[in-house]
């Protein structure tokens, strides 16, 4: 659930149900790191509950996982899935190259922002979720990721960068990136008109098919 439709002490119970669940899963033993990710990125509509949260996560030894890449992997996922479940192999082929290409577009105005944030080049984290999107495509899309020069490692690397420890003050009720959060906090003018967006096909076939 979200943390703008609840109270913080309901999302605090939520978050020691799914602890429970996750440390018996994988049996940690309650030594090293362990990460958060907020549903929909969304950290909470008042200041008084983002804070209470951040603290409460960092007592339990969770670390918020951030991004500086919005896949929106979830859009393209609901007119995969509609074009596998059809059999339409020309439009799912499409889907998946459309997604690899703004996603390789995302990147590439992440690490430029980033850049304009920090004075140097900054690990990204793109987000992607466990969808028959990337089930189907992400192959391809690492490899148009090598062929554009990136490489990868692993989350607890790129959150060694001093970037990540940059504060995020932002309240908002919205669910944006890190690169937008750190903006705002640290009260710097740095231009989103660039950052791109699905294509208007794209958009458009999701709303017809959510409704």
């Amino acid at each position: 659930m979200s943390l703008n439709d609840v109270t913080a002490e309901r999302f605090k119970d939520e978050i020691v149900k799914g602890d429970v669940v996750v440390r018996w899963l994988t049996g940690h033993d309650g030594e090293g790191d362990l990460y958060f990710r907020h549903p929909f990125t969304q950290t909470g509509d008042t200041a008084e509950k983002k804070s209470e949260i951040d603290q409460f996560l960092l007592d339990r030894g969770y670390n918020i996982v951030p991004h500086t890449v919005d896949s929106q992997d979830y859009i393209f996922n609901v007119l995969y899935r509609d074009s596998v479940e059809r059999a339409d192999n020309v439009l799912r082929d499409r889907i998946c190259s459309s997604y690899v290409d703004f996603v390789i577009r995302a990147t590439g105005f992440a690490e430029r922002t980033g850049e304009k944030l920090f004075g140097r080049a900054i690990p990204q984290i793109i987000i992607h979720h466990a969808n028959d999107i990337n089930a189907g495509c992400l192959d391809a899309l690492l490899a148009e990721l090598v062929e554009e020069g990136y490489s990868f490692i692993s989350l607890d690397s790129a959150m060694e960068d001093p970037a990540y420890r940059t504060p995020d003050t932002l309240v908002t009720r919205a669910g944006p990136s890190w690169l937008w959060r750190w903006t705002r906090s640290m009260g710097k003018e740095v231009s989103f008109k660039d950052d791109p967006e699905p294509p208007a096909w794209v958009l458009s076939s999701f709303r017809q098919l959510a409704q």
